[in-house]
């Protein structure tokens, strides 16, 4: 009897182990690309661009001036301005900006300052004419000062960027603590970072989607993200989920967003509920010279986009954050959200880079109770709110 139980107890502590191993390992398992994917990002690098007439475009006298109130995209859906697949948007530095049709003839143009603002997780409202959804596994490459939305091999439209964009406009690195109260506030609200990444390749992050906001009013959106920036804070790429979107609404949503001089790519979106597993991971792709933003919930629908915004895995930093726009007080932000089991690689299946986490809330804040907690560094970083 004592060698049954003896093997019993072995059999239940290898059943246990055999158990456990898919958990340990599934980090190391989703780092794999397929083929599937491999090939679709072949397909996405093989696409000829220099037919696309990006140079010289005729500004047209007389053409419609349009007030734009949604994104504005080749994507259709509720709340969004939709236009032609190949379509040319340029923005240019007197804040203006022109749609063109696929053979660079003017459609309409809108003032950047006339149209709706859009909530982003850059720390700032974009005027909607700046904002462009894409659908998901997009493959965004921008070369100069143009960037070409590349979807099942072919460029589905091009944006032109003469914006001449001061640091001071963007979010950046974390600027200090102020302590001056604002009571309509956008930016972010707190975060653990560190500014000073030699080299990294891959950035995942899992957390819990919080109890959402108590208050409902328009415009008071909320993002919670892991992040990685260039040093100088000109671009972000950004996992995010999202709290009252206005092309969605009241509900929690996930997309991969990617923003550069002031202008934002999210992607397609999927549906979060409250107390949901999700994921957000950062990918360097070397052969594409692109980083892979992907957002997944707990039922393993995923959101994802390839950007070259960001174009190298060196000197860069990283983030956890909570953001908000429109935030008066406790009620417009949501509850603790905790960022667990984190990893910073080399690249898919490389060393473990160091991170050492640097914790700022921003003065500015209408808020209270407001705490940064590194629970275990760098893999487990808590942030407080009063809800």
């Amino acid at each position: 009897m004592k060698t049954l139980k003896i093997g019993v107890m072995l059999l239940a502590l290898l059943l246990a182990a055999m158990a456990m191993v898919p958990m340990v390992n599934a980090d190391k398992d989703e780092m794999i690309m397929d083929s599937a994917q491999l090939a679709e990002e072949s397909q996405a690098m093989s696409v000829d661009v220099s037919k696309i007439p990006v140079s010289h475009l005729p500004f047209t006298e007389g053409v419609e001036k349009v007030k734009v109130m949604y994104e504005l995209t080749t994507e259709s859906g509720k709340n969004l301005q939709t236009i032609p697949i190949g379509s040319i948007i340029s923005h240019s530095d007197d804040d203006i900006t022109r749609v063109f049709d696929s053979k660079g003839i003017q459609q309409f143009y809108a003032a950047d300052n006339e149209s709706a603002l859009i909530p982003t997780p850059s720390g700032k409202m974009l005027p909607a004419t700046r904002v462009h959804p894409v659908p998901s596994g997009a493959f965004l490459k921008t070369v100069g000062n143009v960037t070409y939305v590349i979807y099942e091999g072919h460029v589905i439209f091009t944006v032109i960027n003469d914006r001449k964009v001061e640091l001071s406009q963007l979010q950046g690195i974390a600027d200090g603590k102020s302590t001056r109260v604002n009571s309509n506030f956008t930016g972010w609200i707190e975060d653990a970072f560190d500014n000073n990444v030699p080299q990294i390749g891959y950035f995942s992050a899992y957390w819990v989607a919080p109890i959402h906001p108590p208050s409902s009013e328009s415009q008071e959106a909320s993002f919670l993200f892991n992040a990685i920036q260039p040093a100088d804070g000109t671009a972000i790429i950004q996992p995010v989920l999202e709290w009252n979107q206005p092309s969605t609404g009241l509900y929690w949503t996930g997309a991969a967003w990617s923003l550069k001089n002031g202008v934002g790519y999210p992607s397609s979106r999927i549906n979060v509920n409250d107390g949901e597993t999700v994921r957000g991971q950062l990918v360097w792709r070397p052969s594409m010279g692109a980083w892979l933003i992907t957002f997944t919930n707990s039922n393993g629908q995923s959101v994802s986009k390839y950007t070259t915004d960001i174009s190298t895995d060196q000197n860069l930093a990283t983030f956890v954050a909570l953001e908000g726009t429109k935030i008066d007080d406790n009620s417009d932000v949501p509850g603790d959200t905790t960022f667990s089991s984190m990893q910073f690689l080399s690249g898919l299946g490389g060393n473990t880079v160091p991170i050492i986490w640097g914790m700022d809330i921003n003065g500015n804040a209408p808020l209270t109770q407001l705490q940064v907690q590194i629970i275990s560094n760098p893999s487990s970083v808590k942030l407080h709110t009063a809800n």
